[in-house]
């Protein structure tokens, strides 16, 4: 699921080895793998992680099987490496230092959501099997909740700060409705691109939203 607003969580940790981790890594063998990373990242997005099987990742890439486990091992590392290199494109966008953090900067995010579709679609999918405690991403995707509430709570005090938001406004309340909001709308959006207008209702949603929480509005 691609979680709106969010400064990323810590990528997950490798889970366990490959052959490849005792070679050095030359520049033809690094090309193949983020290749191999790139194909996982779209059959995960369709498939999940129960649904797929590492030969559908092999096919998608062009490569043998043998030659996917010599760079990954095992699935669960694929997965794990395919939701860190997410994290780590992601980075760029969503590091915002703390002091610009605003709810005006909504637009754009859903913006980049809607640009970056497959990986949107890729946690959707990942997060839906991820609801029980001992699922492999479980922890992550609590994290990432987690930290994504903050980041959003942290944007409303700051526009509180800046006279642009009533202090009435409970932050945290604040950042439960906004991602509700904006992750139910991912739903819709990637079911029916064509009939949900994904960034025109972020942007109208964002509109209202100051219009309703002005300092001075009545509520």
């Amino acid at each position: 699921m691609r979680v709106a607003a969010t400064r990323p969580a810590p990528a997950p940790r490798r889970h366990g080895t490959a052959a490849a981790d005792r070679t050095r890594r030359q520049p033809r063998g690094a090309a193949r793998k983020e290749a191999i990373l790139a194909a996982a990242v779209g059959v995960l997005a369709r498939k999940g992680f129960r649904g797929v099987r590492l030969t559908d990742v092999a096919e998608a890439a062009g490569v043998t099987h043998p030659n996917l486990a010599y760079y990954f091992g095992t699935k669960e590392r694929l997965l794990r490496e395919a939701v860190q290199e997410r994290e780590r494109r992601d980075a760029g966008f969503y590091g915002v230092p703390a002091e610009l953090r605003s709810l005006q900067n909504l637009g754009k995010t859903a913006q980049y959501i809607v640009e970056h579709a497959l990986d949107t679609r890729l946690y959707v999918v990942l997060a839906a099997e991820s609801l029980d405690a001992d699922d492999a991403l479980h922890g992550f995707f609590v994290e990432r909740y987690a930290a994504a509430r903050a980041y959003v709570a942290l944007a409303v005090r700051n526009d509180q700060a800046r006279g642009l938001l009533s202090l009435e406004l409970d932050p945290d309340q604040a950042a439960f409705e906004i991602l509700s909001m904006m992750m139910g709308l991912e739903i819709q959006w990637l079911m029916d691109p064509d009939g949900v207008d994904y960034t025109g209702i972020v942007e109208r949603f964002t509109t209202s939203f100051f219009v309703r929480h002005a300092v001075g509005a009545k509520t």
